[in-house]
């Protein structure tokens, strides 16, 4: 027997049966944990033949489909998912043995329609024995549809609102808080502030510069506030050809979940247009109130015209022929028939009556006393015929001079307190109105109160008509207003009401 270098063969024997248990067993381990890896990672496994049939898949990949993995062993994939592209790639990695990784693919399953297009980050490798040839292919997918799906809606999101910033007139901005930064300003910057986008970006508060100094200091504050809350700001920007812009801001604060200010966001709107409107308009109201007002200035000398002719003309010959009736019927140039005598005497007294009036009508048309600057003189007049004539008893207080005032003036306060006057006579059903005279030396106040069933003042805003006398009022406004002076009215259904008019003492000339 040939020798063995002192080893037993027995002992040979259970050395190598004691290495091939442990390689069992390590081999066992192995299989354990891949199985256990296999049945237990959060994504989809599949193994697959080099015909690409199925081998064995994970519980996530069969529930995925609502089956269990052993439906899908012996399987061909591309049987329960055609896709010619994916087959090419699959058989590329079979060929060459060069993995594959693919992200947020799109694929639309044809066995279920209704879960539109789905999106999958998935990899494909070869399997190899050992550094053999690929004998099978491992499939790993993660469904990643619904992340996919929120960053579309996030991209399309921000495109509809690039989309609208970009294409409105306005200015959508947002910055962080005291505009230190410009995190978002869209185009319509460069229109209106006639500036770069990149210039405002790099100099976040270039736009400040840009205001107008006037109106400079105003805006900062504004933002300097902006913490509290909202805030609306009217402004001119001089744009660098020197053009100036009208601009309405509005400003909004964003907080956070625990109410911190984390950025500022608003909009500015180019008003310009607007603004020219409105300044035509005032300037049309200024020359409309400046034509009233010479309208009603004439009006009164017109008055004063027609006062003298009457006294000149009318009254003296009525008073020529009054005395000239009385001659005849006293029998001066002989005496007259009894008839004819008391004929003349009924003349007379007509003649008489109708030389009241005159004098009546000239006293309403040009008191003589405002002449001499006498308001109250006037107003005293104004009173007894008001009380002779209607039933209402008027009060008279206080006292003011309108010596300083012009003539045009004293004559419009003159009238404009007759015409509330009969307002009240008219329409308020009142039985006691006061008539109250303050000077200050400055102003000249003239109030009318009455104990009638009021108004609602607001009926008088923007009309010329209603059915309070408001197209006495209306005017009445308008002139006070061409006068450089003021008119309140504080009245109310069923509590009467009081007109307040104020006008600036020492004017020298007619207003115009």
């Amino acid at each position: 027997m040939k020798a063995n270098d002192g080893r037993c063969p027995q002992q040979d024997l259970q050395r190598e049966l004691e290495r091939l248990r442990g390689a069992v067993a390590a081999l066992r381990e192995d299989t354990e944990l891949l199985e256990l890896l296999f049945a237990n990672v959060p994504f989809y496994l599949a193994y697959l033949d080099l015909d690409f049939n199925f081998i064995r898949v994970n519980e996530p990949y069969a529930r995925s489909e609502g089956r269990d993995p052993e439906y899908f062993v012996g399987r061909n994939h591309f049987d329960l998912y055609p896709n010619e592209e994916n087959r090419n790639i699959f058989r590329s990695v079979a060929e060459t043995g060069e993995p594959c990784y693919a992200i947020e693919k799109p694929f639309v399953f044809e066995s279920h329609p209704e879960r539109g297009v789905t999106y999958w980050d998935w990899s494909l490798h070869p399997v190899r024995v050992e550094g053999g040839p690929v004998c099978g292919l491992l499939l790993s997918l993660v469904d990643v549809t619904e992340r996919k799906k929120a960053q579309l809606a996030e991209q399309e999101s921000e495109a509809k609102f690039r989309l609208m910033t970009e294409t409105i007139r306005e200015v959508f901005w947002m910055s962080t808080p005291g505009v230190q930064k410009m995190i978002y300003v869209s185009p319509a910057y460069e229109e209106i502030w006639g500036r770069s986008l990149e210039s405002l970006y790099a100099s976040p508060r270039s736009y400040i510069e840009a205001i107008h100094p006037d109106d400079r200091a105003r805006v900062q504050e504004a933002v300097k506030n902006h913490a509290e809350g909202q805030y609306r700001v009217e402004y001119r920007v001089i744009r660098p050809d020197g053009s100036l812009r009208w601009i309405s801001d509005r400003g909004f604060p964003v907080r956070d979940e625990e109410n911190r200010l984390k950025a500022m966001t608003g909009v500015a709107m180019d008003i310009t247009e607007q603004k020219l409107v409105e300044e035509e308009l005032l300037d049309q109201q200024r020359r409309m109130r400046r034509l009233a007002n010479e309208v009603a200035v004439a009006e009164g000398r017109e008055r004063r015209r027609l006062a003298a002719e009457l006294h000149d003309t009318v009254a003296q010959e009525l008073a020529l022929a009054k005395m000239r009736l009385e001659v005849l019927a006293s029998g001066a140039h002989g005496a007259p028939p009894p008839e004819c005598r008391l004929e003349m005497m009924e003349i007379s007294d007509l003649v008489g009556r109708a030389m009241t009036q005159t004098r009546a009508l000239m006293s309403e048309l040009n008191p003589l006393s405002l002449l001499e600057g006498d308001l109250n003189g006037a107003l005293s007049g104004l009173v007894r015929r008001l009380e002779s004539s209607y039933d209402l008893r008027v009060e008279l207080q206080g006292a003011g001079s309108a010596a300083s005032l012009d003539e045009d003036c004293r004559f419009f306060l003159f009238r404009a307190i007759r015409e509330i006057l009969l307002n009240v006579v008219k329409h308020a059903r009142a039985r006691r109105a006061t008539v109250t005279l303050r000077d200050d030396g400055e102003w000249l106040q003239v109030t009318v109160e009455d104990d009638g069933r009021g108004f609602t003042p607001e009926a008088l805003s923007g009309q010329k008509s209603d059915p309070s006398g408001g197209y006495g009022l209306y005017n009445i406004r308008e002139r006070v207003k061409a006068l450089s002076g003021e008119m309140e009215i504080d009245s109310g259904p069923g509590r009467g009401s009081r007109v307040t008019l104020s006008v600036p003492l020492g004017r020298g000339e007619a207003a115009s």
